[in-house]
């Protein structure tokens, strides 16, 4: 057996789950554009309610404008900022501890493991899929917005949506790093989901409290949400986001590789 022949048979297990996120990323992006017109003068007479809002509470869910009626503002809040990190967490989440943790669980891996592959192979080919599974939902997700918004007769900037796919890929390697490495430290598939779900949301909330709190943003720079700006970095096409991505990649390289090391030598 060899690394390719596991990397077809992860596909082949998982292609029905893939297409069902799928799907729902493309009908949600229609449906969160198709809406936009018909409610954009709706939300631009609400802007004198949403200035009340404290400083910093929509940058805490992606947005860095109170003004709704703005395309980029409105579809980092309903979309971006929000749902499409939680609905990918889920997917990364729920397809690592499975591929990993239970079949560490159920003797699945030490059957696999049987025959003439690595315990480097099989960790590494599990790698190759996500991050190919999760790759096709971010340009599913970018793609069904840039085509949409050209049904609709919504103006955008492209390219900011590109630089946001690449923003949004390298955020979720930081979660795919993490997840892994829990994954293969917890031989309980609920135990791996909930330290990785934890620590994701644990994030979430500092990212929160730090952008209503301005004396605490310091404490922000540990939380991967503070890398993820959906609106900067759609809205600034001129600046490409290096650093972010950088950092949120390099946690995603630590994290795997500890995962990676801890994984060749665990007993199972």
């Amino acid at each position: 057996m060899t690394m390719l022949n596991i990397i077809f048979k992860t596909f082949k297990q998982t292609w029905k789950s893939l297409l069902v996120y799928a799907l729902v990323f493309l009908a949600y992006g229609w449906m969160i554009v198709a809406i936009f017109p018909s409610m954009q003068k709706a939300l631009a007479d609400m802007g004198d309610f949403y200035s009340q809002m404290p400083e910093g509470f929509f940058e805490a869910f992606g947005a860095n404008s109170m003004d709704l009626s703005n395309f980029n503002t409105f579809i980092s809040l309903e979309y971006l900022g929000i749902i499409l990190p939680f609905v990918m967490i889920a997917f990364v989440v729920g397809f690592i501890t499975r591929h990993i943790t239970k079949e560490i669980e159920t003797g699945t891996m030490e059957l696999l493991l049987s025959k003439p592959i690595t315990r480097s192979q099989v960790i590494l080919s599990k790698l190759v899929v996500v991050l190919i599974e999760s790759a096709i939902l971010i340009a599913i997700t970018v793609g069904s917005i840039i085509l949409f918004t050209q049904v609709y007769n919504i103006e955008i900037t492209n390219l900011g949506f590109v630089y946001f796919g690449l923003s949004a890929f390298a955020y979720f390697v930081a979660i795919i790093g993490v997840t892994f490495f829990f994954s293969v430290m917890f031989r309980d598939r609920g135990k791996a989901i909930a330290a990785s779900v934890g620590v994701l949301v644990g994030m979430y909330a500092i990212n929160i409290v730090t952008n209503l709190k301005e004396s605490l943003e310091k404490i922000d720079y540990i939380s991967f949400w503070h890398y993820y700006q959906p609106q900067e970095i759609i809205e600034n096409v001129k600046i490409f986001w290096l650093p972010d991505i950088l950092v949120l990649v390099a946690v995603g390289v630590v994290m795997f590789s500890a995962a990676f090391l801890i994984f060749k030598k665990r007993d199972l």
